[in-house]
């Protein structure tokens, strides 16, 4: 057992008379301990033999409340309870030779206050059992022979005395596979010297270093390290160190369970859904590890998408699935004691999740994205219809030859405005009844010069009447504007009537000089073919006379 640490003794106060006590109400420290062998007061050492039992008295001077007194043995509580006088009763053995033995006692003041009774060593006898002769390394047997004048030495050895439960101390906190451990074993106290050996599980361990330890009565110990490389295989088995002494029947053993840690090995993404489809909700995959480690890993996860599940890191929970998940990097990353402690990241592959959904269509137009173009007549005009999905679709613009993404016009007229629809579609060998079809429509606004077209109220009015000019233009768009109103006779001009309002000209009372050609120059902003800017029309008046 442990040497106790010597208490400091207190001092030593003369009891007051009994009588005194008695008449008094009021609260009386403990002040001194008596330590009794018997009826005999101890001193500072104390014979006493091997396997007898031996019983020693502690008593308290009078105080009030009662006195608590604990017993100490080795450096260990042994008893305590609440009187004026204890007694403590133990059977030494050889191993507690020069062990220590003391009692403490206190009442109102704190136990760290506690009063204490002088220490004593214990001497512990140990009775001579047997006694071997031996000549040199042979027991001697009823006859010894020797030869006369020839010296004879033999050895008579007392008692052995054996091996009793050794104590086991692990050097090493954490046991991280391919590290060195190391273990610590003392024997107790034999003679002769005992010997150690070390197992883990079944299987002796031989990387062992021993040092003796010389104590009195020819007594010695051991203290043996072993050390040896750290192994899952010798996970949870049992560390052993066993001690005996020649001829000893019975081990004398100490043992501990020990944990090996190991990281996990690299893991991979799984799931029994790939690949998924668009719409799909409670959806996860999974960080999956042929080994997990000891302790059991947990996972961190790099995406963009999900949150681990509460319960199993390891688990990754998708949101509703959507276009946008589809072809986003994943990857996942095994944690336990051993990644951290060696600072090492096992990860999985990037894996890319798959969701499958219906195309999507961007049409281009001089590379812009539109779903409405215009374009004056006579230009060209290109539109691509771009289309992504899972799986991949194609492309076509309906009732458009040849097929295909692209819908062309390399001299665009007025008969090409209108709608056009591009179409794409994709089949899913997973998901065969899903539809992945997709149209978009594309608005062409076709811009032409108007047609100019001018309206008389009457070809052959009647002098006196009111004669009415209209020019009605036809074109896209149809913001117009009117330049001029022009009557001639022949190739003479016989007036001009410049911005006419809303392209109409009046004139009251018509007369014979009113008759001729009318003409109207009208524009929307757009150049007709030849690049010309304002387009015309006429119209021929004939007014009759009365």
């Amino acid at each position: 057992m442990a040497q106790a640490p010597i208490p400091t003794q207190a001092p030593i106060e003369a009891p007051a008379p009994i009588q005194a006590l008695e008449e008094s109400a009021s609260e009386l420290r403990v002040s001194t301990l008596t330590l009794k062998d018997g009826s005999s007061i101890l001193s500072n050492s104390l014979e006493v033999n091997s396997g007898e039992p031996h019983t020693l008295t502690c008593t308290s001077s009078v105080s009030r409340p009662t006195a608590t007194i604990i017993w100490y043995f080795g450096g260990q509580k042994n008893k305590t309870e609440t009187t004026r006088t204890s007694t403590f009763t133990f059977t030494p053995d050889y191993s507690d030779n020069q062990e220590q033995l003391y009692c403490k006692a206190f009442n109102i003041q704190s136990e760290s206050q506690a009063v204490s009774s002088n220490l004593v060593s214990l001497y512990v006898k140990v009775k001579v059992a047997n006694v071997t002769l031996k000549d040199g390394n042979t027991l001697s047997s009823g006859t010894l022979k020797v030869t006369n004048g020839v010296s004879k030495t033999l050895t008579c050895t007392a008692s052995e005395i054996l091996a009793t439960t050794p104590t086991i101390t692990d050097l090493t906190t954490e046991k991280l596979e391919g590290d060195h451990i190391k273990y610590r074993c003392t024997s107790s106290q034999t003679r002769p010297v005992a010997i150690v050996t070390w197992k883990l599980g079944t299987q002796i361990l031989s990387d062992v270093q021993n040092t003796e330890h010389s104590h009195g009565n020819d007594l010695k110990s051991v203290t043996s390290i072993v050390t040896f490389t750290a192994n899952r295989t010798g996970n949870n088995k049992t560390i052993q160190c066993e001690t005996t002494i020649p001829g000893q029947s019975n081990l004398s053993k100490a043992q501990d369970k020990m944990p090996v840690y190991w990281p996990p090995s690299q893991p991979r993404i799984m799931n029994d859904s790939f690949p998924f489809l668009e719409g799909q909700t409670g959806k996860s995959i999974y960080c999956s590890s042929s080994d997990y480690g000891n302790p059991t890993a947990t996972a961190t996860w790099t995406t963009q998408y999900g949150t681990p599940d509460s319960a199993d890191t390891r688990k990754l929970r998708l949101p509703k699935l959507t276009y946008q998940v589809d072809r986003s990097p994943v990857k996942c990353q095994l944690n336990n004691l051993f990644t951290q402690r060696k600072g090492l990241q096992i990860q999985s592959k990037q894996y890319l999740l798959q969701v499958e959904y219906s195309p999507r269509i961007q049409i281009l137009v001089d590379g812009k994205q539109v779903s409405t173009t215009t374009k004056d007549e006579g230009q060209t005009l290109s539109a691509t219809c771009n289309a992504t999905g899972n799986p991949n679709p194609v492309v076509d613009w309906l009732g458009q030859q040849p097929r295909g993404p692209t819908l062309s016009f390399d001299d665009i007229d007025r008969t090409d405005h209108g709608r056009y629809t591009c179409k794409a579609t994709a089949t899913s060998t997973h998901y065969p009844s899903h539809n992945f079809i997709t149209e978009e429509e594309l608005n062409v606004i076709v811009n032409y010069a108007p047609d100019v077209t001018v309206n008389v109220s009457s070809r052959n009015p009647t002098e006196n009447n009111t004669l009415t000019v209209k020019c009605e233009p036809k074109g896209r768009p149809t913001d117009y504007h009117f330049s001029s109103i022009v009557h001639k006779w022949g190739d003479v001009v016989i007036s001009k009537v410049l911005n006419p309002t809303n392209g109409v000209k009046e004139v009251q009372n018509a007369q014979l000089q009113d008759s001729g050609t009318y003409i109207c120059e009208a524009n929307n902003g757009i150049r007709d073919r030849s690049k010309k800017l304002d387009q015309s029309g006429n119209n021929t008046v004939n007014v009759k006379g009365l």
